[in-house]
C-alpha cells in the first residue's frame, strides 16, 4: 500500500510553533522511517518507509506501509496527517516567537489521527484500487451485515453486551464454542455468524485476565492447520 502527500508547505507555522521556508536547507536521506505518534521506541509502531521529493511549494511524500494493522485502517480512513521529525542545526527566533528554521535534517516523518490541516497523506489510488479489489474478494460484506443484524436482536432479547460480558455473565469463549459444534451439526450458517460476535464481545470485554492485543509475527502465530497457497509464493501482495 502506498500513502503519499504533501509533508511540508513552505512558510506555514506549523502547530509547534516553527517554520520552514523555501530558503531552508533541508537535507534528508533517500528513505526515511515513518512511525505512529512519533513513537519512535516501539518496533510494533513502525509503519514504513517514505521517500522524499521538492516540490515548488515544500515537500512531498511516497510512503510505502509494511504494517499489515495500519493497512487495515487506512481501508476505512480518507486520509491520515503527518509530519515530520526534524534535526534543526541553524534556526532564528521572529519578532513574534515562531522560530524560523535555516538549515534542518528531515529524519523521519510521524503519522498521526489529527495534525496540521495541510500536512496529510492519502492512500495512491492504484493502490487503493488493488486493497479494495483484495477486500471484495477476501471480505463478505453479507456475512458482515447478518453479523450486525445479530448483535442488535441479541441486545432486544438479551439485554446489552457490556452488562453481559463486561460483568462475566456469559461467557463468551464458552458461547462461541458451543456455536462452533451447533455448526458442525446442523450445517447451519447462523452459528457461524453468532459465533463471530462472541469473539467480538471476547475482545471487547476481556474474561481472561490480562488479555490484551499486539500484531504478532511469524515467530509468535498461531500457526496453520492446512498448507496456505502464501506458503508457495503465490499470494497476491500489495
Amino acid at each position: 500500500m502506498i500513502l503519499e502527500g504533501p509533508v511540508l508547505i513552505y512558510g506555514r507555522v506549523s502547530l509547534n510553533s516553527f517554520v520552514l521556508n523555501d530558503s531552508t536547507i533541508i537535507n534528508y536521506p533517500e528513505k526515511i522511517p515513518v512511525v505512529w505518534n512519533y513513537e519512535f521506541g516501539n518496533p510494533e509502531l513502525v509503519l514504513g518507509y517514505a521517500e522524499i521529493s521538492r516540490v515548488d511549494n515544500g515537500l512531498w511524500a511516497a510512503v510505502t506501509i509494511t504494517n499489515g494493522m495500519f493497512k487495515s485502517v487506512m481501508y476505512n480512513r480518507d486520509k491520515v496527517y503527518c509530519g515530520g521529525y526534524y534535526r534543526c542545526d541553524k534556526s532564528h527566533t521572529l519578532s513574534d516567537g515562531v522560530r524560523c528554521v535555516d538549515k534542518a535534517k528531515l529524519l523521519a516523518l510521524g503519522i498521526y489521527l489529527a495534525g496540521d490541516d495541510w500536512l496529510y497523506l492519502k492512500v495512491k489510488e492504484e493502490s487503493n484500487k488493488m486493497a479494495v479489489s483484495n477486500m471484495k474478494k477476501e471480505y463478505s460484506d453479507r456475512f458482515d451485515a447478518l453479523r450486525k443484524n445479530r448483535v442488535e436482536v441479541s441486545f432486544h432479547k438479551y439485554g446489552a453486551a457490556r452488562t453481559n460480558f463486561g460483568d462475566k455473565l456469559v461467557d463468551a469463549l464458552a458461547m462461541h464454542e458451543l456455536c462452533i459444534e451447533k455448526y458442525k451439526k446442523t450445517k447451519n450458517t447462523e452459528y457461524l455468524v453468532d459465533a463471530a460476535n462472541y469473539l467480538m464481545f471476547e475482545f471487547m470485554y476481556p474474561q481472561i485476565d490480562g488479555a490484551y492485543f499486539k500484531p504478532t509475527d511469524d515467530d509468535e502465530s498461531a500457526g496453520t492447520i492446512g498448507e496456505p497457497i502464501g506458503e508457495w509464493g503465490c499470494n497476491d501482495a500489495y
